[in-house]
């Protein structure tokens, strides 16, 4: 949420005519009670202030251009927060456009108001708006893409924050995944120019390192992926706290990717370190850091044949599963499949007094559906 115009001096004015003073005293009221509205939640009233905001920012502030667009910018979060998309896409266009006329399009400001309107479009749209989200998603992702490298060029100070926003807005995007290796390749230089500029305990590099190892994360790619994950590991264990808000999520990220290399005993120091530092909760059923899901048998799907298998398990003292019973199971095939599934599970063993111990009786249920035709 971008909170804007927080810091302007609203008391203290003098204004040569009575209208001037009159806007001035609607705006400060308008303007204090949409920060009001936002902070109670409510996000009806949010909307309606910020409407009203923006209406009497166009003639407060139609020679601050700053002030006005973060009135908008504060619109276009309220659309956002009502679920109104596609009126908050009409805001950031707006403002790209702004910036385009004022500034032009290789500028700061319309890289900024570009990376805004991209945001936007990883949210979560109608199903059926989806398809023209990811086709306006692909294009504007083409733009920043060839804009930053532009931008680099200009101004080489600001390039390792634009490489990382570009970086992360890009990944948490799923209508752009099919552009993966321009993805990856804007993330990969985003982590050298953080290294090289903030160096490597830096929290941006090792988010970036971290998004890095996680779009490595392909056939052919794994050892790229542990390349930047054990970089990680290896950061926070020597010059950070092992709380540090990515050590459990590359300690997790390395177990599968060594087990996908068939490394087990490599992910199991991953298993250790997370049962280390994650307490276990007896009352709460522990949740797989690595798993493979059953292959649906295939004469039961070719009968229509849907299903399930519950057993039980043991944890032992390296994160493997072991001793699995069959509870219940409406098929041979399903618990034949179930067991050899489940045998391939990792998790973080339990830990007592500080020692891993064999945690028994565990439970689990596999089912088995059909997707209708």
């Amino acid at each position: 949420m971008k909170l804007a115009v927080a810091s302007i001096i609203l008391t203290g004015m003098l204004f040569s005519q009575p209208s001037i003073a009159i806007e001035s005293e609607n705006f400060s009221h308008i303007y204090n009670a949409y920060k009001q509205a936002q902070k109670s939640g409510d996000i009806e009233q949010t909307l309606a202030l910020a409407k009203q905001a923006v209406t009497l920012g166009e003639t407060k502030f139609k020679d601050d251009r700053e002030s006005l667009n973060n009135l908008k910018f504060n619109l276009a979060a309220a659309y956002i927060d009502a679920k109104q998309l596609e009126l908050a896409e009409e805001v950031y266009i707006n403002l790209r456009d702004n910036a385009q006329q004022k500034d032009g399009k290789t500028s700061q400001a319309y890289f900024l108001a570009s990376l805004d309107l991209l945001d936007l479009y990883a949210k979560t749209w109608p199903i059926e708006s989806v398809e023209r989200r990811n086709k306006k998603a692909s294009k504007v992702a083409n733009q920043v893409i060839a804009l930053v490298k532009k931008l680099e060029k200009h101004d080489p100070t600001l390039a390792p924050q634009n490489y990382y926003m570009v970086a992360k807005i890009l990944y948490a995007n799923p209508a752009v995944r099919g552009n993966y290796k321009n993805v990856l390749k804007i993330t990969e230089k985003a982590r050298d120019l953080l290294v090289e500029r903030f160096g490597e305990n830096d929290l941006k590099t090792i988010e970036t390192k971290y998004l890095a190892g996680r779009l490595n994360m392909t056939p052919g790619r794994y050892r790229d992926a542990i390349e930047n994950l054990e970089a990680i590991i290896s950061t926070i264990n020597g010059q950070l706290e092992t709380s540090h808000p990515y050590a459990v999520a590359s300690h997790a990220a390395l177990i599968e990717a060594y087990e996908k290399l068939g490394k087990s005993e490599e992910a199991t120091k991953h298993c250790v370190a997370i049962g280390q530092m994650t307490p276990w909760q007896d009352d709460v059923e522990p949740t797989p850091l690595y798993r493979t899901n059953p292959k649906y048998p295939v004469i039961y799907a070719k009968s229509g044949k849907e299903g399930y298998t519950r057993m039980t398990f043991d944890i032992n003292t390296s994160g493997f599963v072991k001793n699995v019973k069959i509870v219940d199971s409406s098929g041979k095939l399903f618990t034949d499949e179930s067991i050899a599934a489940l045998n391939k599970w990792r998790y973080a063993p339990k830990f007592e007094n500080g020692q891993a111990v064999t945690a028994t009786g565990l439970e689990v249920q596999l089912d088995y559906r059909l997707e209708p035709n």
